[in-house]
């Protein structure tokens, strides 16, 4: 769905990353976790329009009822330069809500959520729906330092237990979060665990799967130019039989903006 959209309002919450809430009511009517949007600046002529492609942003924040969602990001390119002047009453040009809903468990029950850095931008969302249906939450939040931690005063207010997580131990705990999630999951039935910004920690999970047989999720990034599946330029290498060898004839190739970008743990192939 296209459509244009208007900023309600912007704020810096950490180091170069802030956070855009939009209202476009069409779109956030229909979105759910996992899911993201297309956006470009609106005040860029069409016919000079640089940079000339939008680009994805996952939802991190929806409320259907108002008509809004945000979205949090970091400012590393033109785009989000672009997006960081960005003030309330000024448009974007939008497409979505793009790429599959997430699933999950029934309640009662526990989820974890394994979450580094900007990886926060799609989690919350998660959070937020599965607390909405009476699922526990499990977070384990680490970046690599104390600053760089985002979101984590909402994540602590959301979840059962929370673990912080820093690369310089400057906020209680060093180490990997996955160290962490393997120590809780002999003690609480963990039904599914969501990860997002981190190949290495999607790795760990994939292996603690195998061994406790949860349901894992990987919300994979990929550059995208359409987010609709016409360009072909965000697939990603999966399994095509997930307990089967890594080997040519079980390897396939799907789109992450169509097919994903929430993928099974135990089917994506990192090179």
């Amino acid at each position: 769905m296209e459509s244009k959209g208007v900023i309600q309002g912007q704020r810096q919450i950490g180091e170069d990353a802030h956070q855009l809430q939009i209202y476009a009511p069409e779109i956030a009517t229909n979105a759910a976790p996992g899911q993201f949007v297309m956006l470009a600046p609106d005040h860029i002529p069409q016919l000079s329009r640089d940079p000339f492609l939008k680009r994805p942003f996952s939802f991190h924040r929806i409320d259907r009822e108002k008509g809004v969602f945000d979205l949090l990001y970091k400012q590393v390119g033109r785009v989000t330069r672009l997006l960081s002047r960005l003030r309330a009453g000024e448009e974007v040009d939008l497409v979505g809500p793009l790429g599959k809903r997430l699933s999950f468990p029934a309640a009662p029950g526990s989820v974890a959520v394994v979450v580094r850095g900007i990886g926060v931008a799609p989690a919350m969302a998660i959070i937020e729906e599965a607390r909405r249906r009476e699922l526990k939450v499990f977070s384990y939040l680490s970046a690599r330092s104390g600053a760089a931690l985002l979101c984590r005063g909402e994540i602590e207010a959301l979840s059962e237990k929370t673990y912080i997580i820093t690369d310089d131990a400057s906020i209680n705990r060093s180490g990997w979060s996955t160290e962490y999630l393997e120590e809780t999951l002999p003690h609480v039935n963990i039904a599914a665990v969501y990860v997002c910004g981190s190949r290495r920690l999607t790795r760990d999970v994939a292996r603690l799967q195998r061994e406790y047989g949860f349901e894992g999720w990987v919300l994979m990034e990929e550059r995208m130019a359409c987010g609709i599946g016409a360009c072909k330029g965000c697939v990603c290498r999966v399994k095509e039989d997930s307990a089967g060898p890594e080997t040519e004839d079980n390897l396939v190739y799907k789109m992450v903006c169509v097919e994903g970008p929430a993928f099974k743990v135990e089917r994506v192939v990192f090179d």
